[in-house]
């Protein structure tokens, strides 16, 4: 299935565009099981929908669409699950130091801590952004940059998890059920994983 922002591209052949209509369509019945599945998918395209908005309240929102999606009981579960998720291109140290900062500052926003959550952005540009991005200050503080620079892999990851939602929602049902028992973690492993193939392909499509 090609993904969704493709389907109507001009010049597109017609019998192909009708086919993946279709499979995009079947994924969404698919998804449907009952009435809290479609309260879900309810919320969850107001929600994706209503994109304005750059700041620590946007992080937060889509801090929360990945709670929604992978926390059976505790928050810290995403520890350990969200960065099977966060852009492949770092290590999966660098993704796990990624995950736990991002909960910490979804946690000082929660309870009004500010200023620990400025000390939590510095971080995050510090070991993330230095040497990597260019600020360019002119448009935005080395805060705000930090911020949405965050927000956006949030926003990729959620991607990720409405897509496999479609067209594959055992694995995300899966991932969710795991819980807190360290000897049954479910961790992606990246050679011989069918959702780190599907990652690697969509890490391009989805990410746009």
């Amino acid at each position: 299935v090609i993904p969704f922002r493709l389907l109507f591209m001009p010049n597109y052949p017609l019998e192909e565009m009708l086919t993946n209509i279709k499979a995009w369509g079947k994924g969404v019945d698919d998804f449907l099981r009952g009435k809290n599945d479609y309260l879900k998918f309810d919320y969850l395209v107001r929600t994706v929908y209503d994109e304005d908005g750059n700041d620590v309240y946007q992080f937060f929102k889509w801090y929360s669409l990945c709670q929604l999606f992978l926390e059976k009981e505790h928050e810290t579960e995403l520890d350990w699950k969200l960065p099977n998720f966060l852009d492949l291109r770092y290590s999966v140290k660098e993704r796990e130091q990624m995950a736990v900062l991002f909960r910490k500052m979804r946690n000082k926003i929660a309870h009004g801590d500010f200023r620990k959550l400025e000390y939590l952005i510095e971080e995050y540009a510090k070991t993330f952004m230095d040497g990597k991005f260019d600020f360019d200050y002119s448009e935005f503080s080395r805060k705000n940059w930090a911020i949405q620079n965050a927000m956006f892999k949030l926003m990729d990851a959620v991607k990720h998890m409405i897509h496999l939602s479609f067209t594959n929602r055992n694995v995300i049902d899966s991932i969710k059920k795991q819980g807190e028992n360290k000897s049954s973690l479910f961790y992606i492993k990246p050679k011989d994983s069918d959702i780190v193939k599907y990652l690697k392909t969509m890490n391009e499509d989805i990410s746009e």
